[in-house]
């Protein structure tokens, strides 16, 4: 039985580095915090969450909360500071009647990355003792020690860590000593942080390196493909893909020449606005079969490109077709495997092509 925990997710922040509502930020069709939420929700053990959010947006944040997963959310106001949207939320949790010795969760919403698997680590490693628990990565860079614009010395990367969230106590002592970090006016940069200026013991677990935070416009790209990886796995080619249920997936794509003045129709769907469209009338079924082709685990025809001369695939557009579930046996000439050619533009994407890939 996976140990029981309760869980803290704080949502209130300003997003000043960021410049916009990171929160809100669309990642594949759904907002940064829900994918951190939905990991919560998926984990073993989990009984309630407390969102903290700005005091402004409750009803916003109630409103985009999973259907199923009602009966264990209770969104707060949050306050100015991290630390304040934690006690807001622990408080919550309190009314709730979840007693001081409850592990305790706190993850921030701007990860949005963070695995169940993960959660589940951390608190199984909370519940086997009094320990807080935080998981850190290791870090790669080298670390100099600057003072005044000049490098005084460096950092051993033996003795450091990138700490990361969810991070693990239990309810009452976590309280206690954001309280008292507050009493004593000390900087509160996370939450093992005060644990440990009030003398908790704090046990480190590995992190993930994928679990990385939201922080910056680049983070944006990085995380969606962290995300779209992490829902879609991927198999070398030539190797089985260890998907559910026996479900293979692949991608193909088919070319052709843009035309003026012509209607832009595409697998019998028209585009408007376009000024262009291909010389015959696409449909999807080229693109369709060309992804069923590395169903069976061979390389993706997407990555293989046209076969006649350079010259003859300038100014086409490409469609493109993803196909699961099927087990096509591939190419009888080449046992399943197309033939690998490179691609005949010096660009990823001719001039031609504008708004034309669907």
């Amino acid at each position: 039985m996976p140990p029981t925990f309760v869980a803290v997710l704080v949502a209130a922040g300003r997003s000043e580095r960021m410049g916009t509502d990171k929160l809100w930020a669309d990642l594949w069709g759904r907002p940064a915090w829900r994918w951190a939420l939905d990991a919560l929700l998926a984990t073993p053990g989990l009984v309630r969450v407390a969102i903290a959010v700005p005091a402004a947006s409750i009803e916003r944040f109630r409103a985009a909360l999973p259907a199923d997963g009602l009966d264990r959310c209770e969104v707060v106001a949050g306050g100015d500071a991290r630390a304040d949207s934690v006690v807001a939320g622990l408080l919550a949790l309190t009314r709730a009647g979840h007693g001081d010795a409850t592990v305790t969760l706190v993850h921030d919403a701007a990860r949005p990355a963070v695995t169940p698997m993960l959660i589940s680590v951390i608190a199984a490693a909370a519940a086997a003792s009094e320990d807080a628990v935080v998981p850190v990565v290791a870090v790669p860079d080298t670390l100099k020690r600057i003072r005044g614009g000049r490098v005084v010395a460096p950092v051993d990367r033996e003795e450091v860590a990138a700490a990361q969230t969810p991070q693990a106590a239990r309810l009452g002592a976590l309280r206690a000593a954001i309280e008292e970090a507050h009493a004593w006016k000390r900087p509160i940069t996370d939450d093992v942080g005060a644990l440990a200026a009030a003398g908790n013991s704090v046990r480190v677990v590995p992190g993930e390196a994928a679990n990385r935070k939201l922080t910056e416009p680049d983070d944006l790209a990085a995380l969606r493909g962290i995300l779209a990886a992490g829902a879609t796995p991927v198999a070398a080619p030539g190797t089985a893909a260890a998907l559910p249920n026996g479900v293979r997936c692949g991608i193909g794509f088919d070319a052709h020449r843009l035309v003026a003045g012509r209607q832009m129709r595409i697998g019998g769907v028209v585009f408007e606005g376009e000024d262009r469209g291909p010389e015959d009338t696409p449909t999807a079924t080229p693109s369709f079969t060309r992804s069923s082709t590395p169903c069976s685990a061979a390389p993706s025809s997407a990555t293989s490109g046209p076969s006649s001369h350079p010259k003859t695939w300038r100014g086409r557009v490409p469609t493109r077709a993803t196909s699961c579930g099927g087990r096509s046996s591939g190419s009888p000439s080449t046992g399943g495997v197309p033939p690998r050619r490179t691609w005949p533009w010096s660009s990823p994407a001719p001039p031609s092509h504008r708004g034309a890939t669907r």
